[in-house]
């Protein structure tokens, strides 16, 4: 049994409970049977008459799982992206900006949905992001470190929203590593599944200080 887990038999239904998980899907269904699935907490449900069953179809639903959470989405990271990138960590032009809103396009492709000028702020940018709909965030944060010294990070944020259609909330979960790797030296990642996470001063401004 996975560490941090435990798992139970009730009638002709087998649970088991993996904890510290970070996905935020809620249920899924698949061939396997219904997958319940929540923060810190995935729980897969099998109607099946034998113990053999159980075994493999919770090996198999598990498997599906952390496929899933290490990006077999198939989901690509567009060339623009990457080169947008370069330029940009560099302040140079024409991506001398305040920060990119990424999307996944098709269901198939990372693209970018919008960018801000150097002038926005990260108000603007939190403005920008859908209420009920994922997005990937890379904006480089200006704020005064804990000696009051004038600094700036790099700070990618994932945003996942509760309120997200589960199959989004699912693709963006599985494909968030493809996008980090083409973001290559960006250190600090936030993610944010509600306002209240995505608050400056509460949540994002003591986050990056830990990295100060």
């Amino acid at each position: 049994m996975m560490k941090g887990g435990k798992s139970e038999v009730v009638g002709d239904s087998a649970k088991i409970h993996i904890f510290d998980l970070a996905i935020i899907d809620k249920h899924t269904n698949s061939n396997h049977g219904e997958n319940l699935a929540s923060v810190g907490n995935y729980v897969i449900s099998s109607k099946v008459a034998e113990s053999g069953m159980i075994l493999e179809s919770i090996r198999s639903a598990i498997g599906n799982f952390l496929r899933v959470l290490h990006g077999a989405t198939g989901v690509a990271v567009s060339d623009e992206v990457s080169t947008s990138f370069q330029k940009f960590k560099l302040q140079q032009e024409p991506f001398k900006l305040r920060y990119f809103v990424y999307e996944i396009k098709d269901k198939k492709t990372i693209v970018i949905e919008k960018q801000g000028a150097r002038e926005k702020t990260y108000e603007d940018l939190v403005e920008e992001l859908p209420e009920n709909d994922c997005r990937y965030v890379l904006i480089d944060l200006e704020f005064e470190s804990a000696d009051g010294r004038p600094t700036s990070k790099l700070v990618f944020i994932a945003w996942n929203p509760d309120t997200a259609k589960i199959r989004s909330k699912m693709l963006y979960s599985g494909s968030k590593e493809a996008l980090k790797s083409a973001l290559n030296g960006v250190g600090i990642h936030i993610n944010a599944t509600d306002h209240s996470e995505l608050d400056f001063e509460t949540a994002i401004l003591p986050a990056v200080k830990k990295f100060t």
